[in-house]
């Protein structure tokens, strides 16, 4: 770790008087994530963030923000790539899992208050889950959600690691950091600013190039 990424996550710990956004959240959203480094009037320009330090800084922003919303039009669209036998398979195979950007749908089980009141919430697996198997899901976004509605998630598959609010509540060793959630019941969606273009194709049947590791 450098100098700089040091002095990034002791910037986020320090402001932590309001559990803005706990550091090892921002460590484990993997550095392949859009995010912007450039704009041009009346277009987003998106380039893929290699640098950690830049990264880092961008994403404690983002999470400062509240996040915008849209109408669904065509609620049957949200394709999603995780199901049950896929959360089977990444109990057995994690590291092949870990960091890797999944869609998934779910029945929302429970809800627990994440930070800067960004829901942290557990999902019942709706496709391919025959023995009922629950998921959790690190909000990024700003999200009015209620117990029993149906979402989907787009995000990461990510590790819990030592973040002291997710082991609180969640027992497994990873958890979803969603930064697009579709709340179907509702027929809104709300999203990270800059992943606009991500999730608007994915409400239009798209979903999204995977890492190239997976």
């Amino acid at each position: 770790m450098t100098r700089n990424e040091t002095s990034v996550i002791s910037f986020v710990e320090r402001y932590d008087t309001n559990r803005c956004v706990s550091p090892q959240v921002v460590r484990n959203i993997p550095p392949q994530i859009k995010m912007p480094r450039e704009r041009q009037k009346g277009k987003n320009m998106f380039r893929y963030s290699t640098n950690s330090n830049i990264f880092l800084f961008i994403t404690f922003l983002y999470l400062s923000i509240i996040s915008p919303i849209f109408a669904i039009t065509n609620y049957d669209h949200f394709p999603t790539s995780f199901d049950g036998d896929s959360l089977l398979n990444a109990d057995n195979n994690f590291a092949h899992w870990n960091k890797s950007k999944i869609a998934l749908s779910g029945k929302i089980t429970r809800i627990e208050r994440g930070y800067v009141d960004k829901p942290y919430f557990q999902i019942l697996l709706l496709e391919q889950n025959p023995r009922k198997l629950h998921i959790w899901i690190a909000s990024l976004i700003t999200s009015e959600i209620r117990i029993g509605q149906e979402v989907r998630v787009l995000g990461y598959f990510s590790e819990v690691g030592k973040d002291t609010l997710a082991v609180k509540y969640n027992k497994d060793k990873y958890h979803v950091l969603g930064f697009c959630i579709a709340n179907i019941t509702k027929k809104g969606a709300s999203y990270l600013p800059d992943a606009k273009d991500e999730c608007f194709d994915w409400q239009d049947g798209k979903l999204p190039q995977q890492n190239e590791s997976h």
